[in-house]
Protein backbone atom coordinates (compact mmCIF):
# COMPACT_ATOMS: atom_id res chain seq x y z
CA UNK A 1 0.00 0.00 0.00
CA UNK A 2 2.86 2.57 0.98
CA UNK A 3 4.06 2.18 -2.77
CA UNK A 4 0.44 2.14 -4.09
CA UNK A 5 0.49 5.69 -2.53
CA UNK A 6 3.74 6.96 -3.81
CA UNK A 7 3.05 5.62 -7.02
CA UNK A 8 0.74 8.56 -8.01
CA UNK A 9 2.97 11.38 -6.54
CA UNK A 10 6.00 10.24 -8.92
CA UNK A 11 3.27 10.24 -11.73
CA UNK A 12 2.17 13.85 -11.40
CA UNK A 13 5.84 14.76 -10.89
CA UNK A 14 7.12 13.29 -13.81
CA UNK A 15 3.89 14.30 -15.92
CA UNK A 16 4.71 17.87 -14.58
CA UNK A 17 8.23 17.64 -16.06
CA UNK A 18 6.71 16.32 -19.19
CA UNK A 19 4.64 18.95 -19.79
CA UNK A 20 6.93 21.62 -18.61
CA UNK A 21 9.59 20.34 -21.17
CA UNK A 22 6.59 20.21 -24.07
CA UNK A 23 6.23 24.01 -22.86
CA UNK A 24 9.75 24.98 -23.44
CA UNK A 25 9.86 23.44 -26.51
CA UNK A 26 6.78 24.76 -27.93
CA UNK A 27 8.07 28.18 -26.54
CA UNK A 28 11.39 27.62 -27.98
CA UNK A 29 9.78 27.15 -31.07
CA UNK A 30 7.37 29.99 -31.01
CA UNK A 31 10.63 32.39 -29.79
CA UNK A 32 12.56 30.74 -33.86
CA UNK A 33 9.36 31.47 -35.65
CA UNK A 34 8.98 35.06 -34.88
CA UNK A 35 13.59 35.68 -35.17
CA UNK A 36 12.91 34.24 -38.66
CA UNK A 37 10.65 36.39 -39.98
CA UNK A 38 11.87 39.41 -42.05
CA UNK A 39 10.91 43.15 -42.34
CA UNK A 40 9.13 42.04 -45.34
CA UNK A 41 7.71 38.72 -44.14
CA UNK A 42 6.06 40.35 -41.29
CA UNK A 43 4.24 43.63 -43.28
CA UNK A 44 2.71 40.48 -45.50
CA UNK A 45 2.10 38.77 -42.30
CA UNK A 46 0.15 41.84 -40.77
CA UNK A 47 -1.83 42.70 -43.97
CA UNK A 48 -2.41 39.55 -45.17
CA UNK A 49 -4.86 38.47 -42.27
CA UNK A 50 -6.99 39.40 -39.10
CA UNK A 51 -5.76 39.07 -35.91
CA UNK A 52 -8.74 38.40 -33.16
CA UNK A 53 -6.05 39.61 -30.19
CA UNK A 54 -2.80 41.68 -30.21
CA UNK A 55 -1.53 38.50 -28.86
CA UNK A 56 -2.00 36.58 -31.85
CA UNK A 57 0.45 39.68 -33.40
CA UNK A 58 3.38 38.56 -31.33
CA UNK A 59 2.33 34.69 -31.34
CA UNK A 60 1.91 34.87 -28.09
CA UNK A 61 -0.34 33.10 -25.25
CA UNK A 62 -3.63 35.00 -23.55
CA UNK A 63 -2.04 34.21 -20.73
CA UNK A 64 0.85 35.54 -21.61
CA UNK A 65 2.83 38.05 -19.14
CA UNK A 66 3.84 41.75 -19.74
CA UNK A 67 7.41 40.52 -19.44
CA UNK A 68 7.13 38.16 -22.19
CA UNK A 69 5.26 40.50 -24.08
CA UNK A 70 8.04 43.14 -23.78
CA UNK A 71 10.64 40.45 -24.77
CA UNK A 72 8.75 39.12 -27.70
CA UNK A 73 8.83 43.07 -28.67
CA UNK A 74 11.90 43.37 -28.39
CA UNK A 75 13.15 40.49 -30.39
CA UNK A 76 10.61 41.52 -33.00
CA UNK A 77 12.65 44.69 -33.34
CA UNK A 78 15.75 43.76 -32.75
CA UNK A 79 15.77 41.26 -35.50
CA UNK A 80 15.02 44.01 -38.22
CA UNK A 81 17.91 46.31 -36.08
CA UNK A 82 20.33 43.26 -35.83
CA UNK A 83 19.69 42.16 -39.41
CA UNK A 84 22.98 42.10 -40.89
CA UNK A 85 25.38 41.25 -38.09
CA UNK A 86 22.63 38.90 -36.32
CA UNK A 87 24.13 35.79 -37.58
CA UNK A 88 27.75 36.80 -37.42
CA UNK A 89 27.61 37.85 -33.64
CA UNK A 90 25.46 35.03 -32.94
CA UNK A 91 28.38 32.72 -34.16
CA UNK A 92 30.82 34.60 -32.02
CA UNK A 93 28.42 34.26 -28.54
CA UNK A 94 28.10 30.41 -29.65
CA UNK A 95 31.78 30.04 -30.13
CA UNK A 96 32.18 31.89 -26.31
CA UNK A 97 30.29 29.32 -24.92
CA UNK A 98 31.90 26.71 -26.86
CA UNK A 99 28.64 25.65 -28.63
CA UNK A 100 28.15 24.67 -31.85
CA UNK A 101 27.54 28.08 -34.46
CA UNK A 102 24.81 26.87 -36.81
CA UNK A 103 22.74 25.46 -33.48
CA UNK A 104 19.17 26.96 -32.96
CA UNK A 105 17.12 26.95 -30.04
CA UNK A 106 15.44 23.75 -30.24
CA UNK A 107 19.26 22.27 -30.31
CA UNK A 108 20.17 23.90 -27.29
CA UNK A 109 17.00 22.73 -25.14
CA UNK A 110 17.36 19.25 -26.53
CA UNK A 111 21.00 19.88 -25.35
CA UNK A 112 19.60 20.54 -22.19
CA UNK A 113 20.14 24.27 -21.68
CA UNK A 114 18.23 26.27 -19.16
CA UNK A 115 15.73 28.69 -20.53
CA UNK A 116 17.42 31.43 -18.25
CA UNK A 117 20.95 29.94 -20.19
CA UNK A 118 18.90 30.24 -23.75
CA UNK A 119 18.12 34.25 -22.26
CA UNK A 120 21.51 34.91 -21.35
CA UNK A 121 22.65 33.91 -24.61
CA UNK A 122 20.21 35.77 -26.31
CA UNK A 123 21.14 38.71 -23.93
CA UNK A 124 24.70 38.38 -24.61
CA UNK A 125 23.87 38.38 -28.88
CA UNK A 126 22.29 41.06 -28.30
CA UNK A 127 25.21 43.10 -26.70
CA UNK A 128 27.65 41.87 -29.32
CA UNK A 129 25.32 43.08 -31.78
CA UNK A 130 25.49 46.49 -30.31
CA UNK A 131 29.03 46.40 -29.92
CA UNK A 132 29.03 45.49 -33.93
CA UNK A 133 26.74 47.96 -34.86
CA UNK A 134 28.65 50.75 -32.77
CA UNK A 135 32.07 50.02 -34.54
CA UNK A 136 30.59 49.98 -38.04
CA UNK A 137 29.27 53.56 -36.72
CA UNK A 138 32.35 54.36 -36.06
CA UNK A 139 33.92 53.51 -39.19
CA UNK A 140 31.16 54.73 -40.96
CA UNK A 141 31.68 58.40 -39.35
CA UNK A 142 35.35 57.94 -39.75
CA UNK A 143 35.28 57.77 -43.42
CA UNK A 144 33.09 60.37 -43.42
CA UNK A 145 35.27 62.49 -42.21
CA UNK A 146 37.87 61.94 -44.30
CA UNK A 147 35.73 62.35 -46.98
CA UNK A 148 34.71 65.57 -45.97
CA UNK A 149 38.49 66.65 -45.02
CA UNK A 150 39.51 65.64 -48.33
CA UNK A 151 36.65 67.99 -50.47
CA UNK A 152 37.71 70.72 -48.11
CA UNK A 153 41.53 70.58 -49.17
CA UNK A 154 40.03 70.89 -52.88
CA UNK A 155 38.26 73.73 -52.30
CA UNK A 156 40.86 74.99 -50.71
CA UNK A 157 42.91 74.04 -53.49
CA UNK A 158 40.52 75.56 -55.96
CA UNK A 159 40.37 78.45 -53.99
CA UNK A 160 43.54 79.33 -54.30
CA UNK A 161 44.05 78.68 -57.59
CA UNK A 162 41.00 80.97 -59.11
CA UNK A 163 43.06 83.55 -56.34
CA UNK A 164 46.48 83.35 -58.21
CA UNK A 165 44.59 83.03 -61.49
CA UNK A 166 42.84 86.49 -60.45
CA UNK A 167 46.58 88.15 -59.52
CA UNK A 168 47.96 86.96 -62.84
CA UNK A 169 45.05 88.20 -64.84
CA UNK A 170 45.74 91.97 -62.81
CA UNK A 171 49.15 91.90 -63.58
CA UNK A 172 48.29 91.76 -67.24
CA UNK A 173 45.79 94.04 -67.33
CA UNK A 174 48.24 96.34 -65.64
CA UNK A 175 50.83 95.22 -68.10
CA UNK A 176 48.99 96.13 -70.57
CA UNK A 177 47.65 99.65 -69.61
CA UNK A 178 51.32 100.66 -69.48
CA UNK A 179 52.38 99.15 -73.21
CA UNK A 180 51.28 102.57 -74.74
CA UNK A 181 53.42 104.89 -72.47
CA UNK A 182 56.51 102.00 -72.77
CA UNK A 183 55.97 101.99 -76.43
CA UNK A 184 55.95 106.16 -77.29
CA UNK A 185 58.89 106.15 -74.55
CA UNK A 186 61.01 103.91 -76.42
CA UNK A 187 60.01 105.15 -79.97
CA UNK A 188 61.21 108.94 -78.60
CA UNK A 189 64.41 107.42 -77.52
CA UNK A 190 65.16 105.80 -80.94
CA UNK A 191 64.14 109.02 -82.72
CA UNK A 192 66.78 110.94 -80.61
CA UNK A 193 69.38 108.39 -81.20
CA UNK A 194 68.84 108.80 -84.73
CA UNK A 195 68.53 112.43 -84.70
CA UNK A 196 71.50 112.22 -82.38
CA UNK A 197 69.66 115.05 -80.30
CA UNK A 198 70.73 114.14 -76.70
CA UNK A 199 73.72 114.70 -74.28
CA UNK A 200 76.95 113.60 -74.80
CA UNK A 201 78.00 115.18 -71.52
CA UNK A 202 76.48 112.32 -69.44
CA UNK A 203 78.91 109.61 -70.42
CA UNK A 204 82.46 112.19 -70.02
CA UNK A 205 85.21 110.03 -69.33
CA UNK A 206 86.71 110.04 -65.52
CA UNK A 207 89.67 111.78 -65.23
CA UNK A 208 91.70 109.58 -62.21
CA UNK A 209 93.44 111.86 -59.61
CA UNK A 210 97.15 110.64 -58.17
CA UNK A 211 97.84 110.48 -54.79
CA UNK A 212 100.33 112.89 -53.17
CA UNK A 213 102.20 112.71 -50.22
CA UNK A 214 103.74 115.39 -48.26
CA UNK A 215 107.39 116.04 -47.49
CA UNK A 216 107.21 115.96 -43.64
CA UNK A 217 105.28 112.61 -43.90
CA UNK A 218 108.39 111.20 -45.25
CA UNK A 219 110.48 113.17 -42.70
CA UNK A 220 108.48 111.31 -39.88
CA UNK A 221 109.10 107.99 -41.34
CA UNK A 222 112.91 108.17 -41.77
CA UNK A 223 114.57 104.55 -42.81
CA UNK A 224 115.14 101.73 -41.03
CA UNK A 225 118.39 102.42 -39.59
CA UNK A 226 117.90 105.85 -38.26
CA UNK A 227 114.80 104.32 -36.65
CA UNK A 228 117.42 101.66 -34.52
CA UNK A 229 119.75 104.28 -33.44
CA UNK A 230 116.75 106.34 -31.67
CA UNK A 231 115.78 103.10 -29.98
CA UNK A 232 118.74 102.88 -28.53
CA UNK A 233 119.63 106.29 -27.97
CA UNK A 234 116.02 106.19 -25.63
CA UNK A 235 117.43 103.04 -24.09
CA UNK A 236 120.83 104.66 -22.85
CA UNK A 237 119.22 107.53 -21.61
CA UNK A 238 117.01 105.40 -19.36
CA UNK A 239 119.66 103.50 -17.74
CA UNK A 240 121.75 106.22 -16.78
CA UNK A 241 118.52 107.95 -14.95
CA UNK A 242 118.29 104.26 -13.11
CA UNK A 243 121.41 104.80 -11.90
CA UNK A 244 120.90 108.06 -10.21
CA UNK A 245 119.56 105.99 -7.00
CA UNK A 246 123.09 104.05 -6.17
CA UNK A 247 124.37 108.14 -5.51
CA UNK A 248 121.81 108.97 -2.87
CA UNK A 249 122.15 105.79 -0.87
CA UNK A 250 125.87 106.45 -0.40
Amino acid sequence: MAEGEENPADEDEILNFFFSEIESIDKAKSNADIMNFSAKELCLRLTSQTFASPYQVLQLKHNATEEEIKKRYRKADSKEKYRLVYEEAKKIVYKRHKANPNATTLDLIAAGVLDSDIQQIENEIQRECDEMLRKQQERREYAERCVRANMEYERQLAAEQVELEKQQLHHQVEWDKTRTLRVTSWRDFQGKVTTKDFKLQAFRPVDPKREQRSSTEGVKRGTIAESQTSRKEKRKKIVHDDDTYKANWR
